[in-house]
């Protein structure tokens, strides 16, 4: 398939999804009556697609992930003393 092809599909795809975008906002507009209030949810916000884009991941400031050095507890050195006078 030549680029011009692809090109035309990828055009006539994205006017069918703004033809129905459009067709799904004219029926949401026909269907709300004035002076109403409507309880809508994010699932509703969804099917009109009108939430807005999520914001962009930050960059990160580490070129490298983080390797993080734990060291071992020495569990003896506790149990020599006690907590409490008269233990």
């Amino acid at each position: 398939m030549s680029k011009g092809v692809a090109a035309r599909k990828a055009s006539i795809s994205s006017i069918r999804q703004h033809e129905h975008r459009i067709q799904v906002l004219a029926v949401v507009r026909d269907h709300i009556l004035r002076g109403e209030i409507y309880l809508i949810g994010k699932k509703d916000l969804e099917f009109g697609e009108l939430l807005p884009d999520p914001p962009p991941e930050p960059e990160s400031a580490f070129l490298q992930p983080i390797r993080w050095v734990t060291h071992p507890v020495d569990v003896s050195a506790e149990q020599r003393g006690s907590c409490c006078p008269g233990d």
